[in-house]
């Protein structure tokens, strides 16, 4: 999927990480950010499964609380994993292992930090970075 008027393969959320400031109204690079409101292709999935064939797990059905997935299918891929990091002794939570492990293998993470973004799972998270960073006490500023 690519975004409209950019010519870059797309995704965005709040927890963010970059090694420089980056804009509010366009699309930027950056090196972790969260999966809440994440759009991925489809080919960072197939990559990531060719390249991490250790990643591949028998599903069970009893772990789905409506049924077995859609489509049906006995295997799964880790792609979100918490891990320590070996050299930083931090804990590396899921969504940032998942940019790290997709830009191994070629594929950059960006924020479109201008949209407003939704992720509905127990609580409505709704992200506005424009307002974030409007307000005198944000962190970042």
């Amino acid at each position: 999927m690519r975004l409209i008027g950019e010519d870059r393969p797309i995704g965005g959320v709040p927890d963010i990480n970059s090694e420089k400031p980056f804009a509010v109204n366009s699309l930027s690079p950056i090196r972790h950010i969260g999966c809440g409101t994440l759009l991925v292709q489809k080919k960072v999935l197939t990559d990531l499964a060719a390249a991490h064939p250790e990643w591949r797990y028998r599903v069970q059905s009893a772990s789905y609380y409506f049924g077995r997935p859609n489509p049906d299918r006995d295997w799964n891929f880790a792609f979100f994993q918490v891990q320590i990091d070996p050299e930083t002794r931090h804990m590396v939570s899921e969504d940032f292992f998942f940019a790290d492990a997709a830009r191994k293998i070629g594929h950059e993470s960006f924020v479109l930090a201008s949209e407003r973004t939704y992720h509905t799972g127990q609580f409505d998270f709704i992200m506005n970075l424009p307002l974030i960073a409007s307000h005198p006490h944000a962190p970042f500023m």
